[in-house]
């Protein structure tokens, strides 16, 4: 067993529902392609981090901030990103004050930790580059 549970038949009036709204928006194959396309030159995130090739629409940098003062400006930034169609974050949590190599700061532990629960999040990569912010940064892609 899938474990799943098994498709309910759609009723008369959900397939009434589904035929007025394919007849008031029918699909429009040219625009799927488009956004086929649009997804192959985007490529990985991961291979753009790795690149460098990464442009980022919002900067949030949490140098200073508590934990809870942090999640929370991370919080309107991914809500301002969805509003104004934002895709790329740049979140910059420092190294940690307390860090070290084998040991995280606390916001460069659980801010992307908490993002990548968040189902607003497609992806939350860490930065590799030194001149991009290095362990201290991470990139944020934001559901469309």
């Amino acid at each position: 067993m899938s474990g799943k549970p098994p498709a309910r038949e759609l009723t008369p009036e959900d397939k009434a529902l589904i035929e007025s709204h394919l007849r008031r928006h029918p699909p429009d194959p040219a625009k799927d392609q488009e956004t086929r396309d649009a997804r192959r030159r985007r490529g990985s995130l991961r291979k753009r981090v790795q690149r460098g090739g990464v442009e980022v629409d919002l900067v949030v940098d949490l140098h200073g901030l508590t934990a809870d003062q942090a999640w929370e400006r991370v919080m309107r930034a991914v809500r301002r990103a969805r509003r104004e169609h934002l895709e790329l974050l740049k979140v910059i949590t420092g190294k940690g004050l307390h860090a070290s190599e084998d040991r995280p700061g606390v916001l460069a532990r659980e801010i992307p930790a908490r993002l990548r629960l968040d189902e607003r999040v497609v992806e939350v990569i860490q930065g590799v580059r030194a001149r991009d912010g290095g362990s201290g940064v991470w990139f944020v892609r934001i559901r469309g």
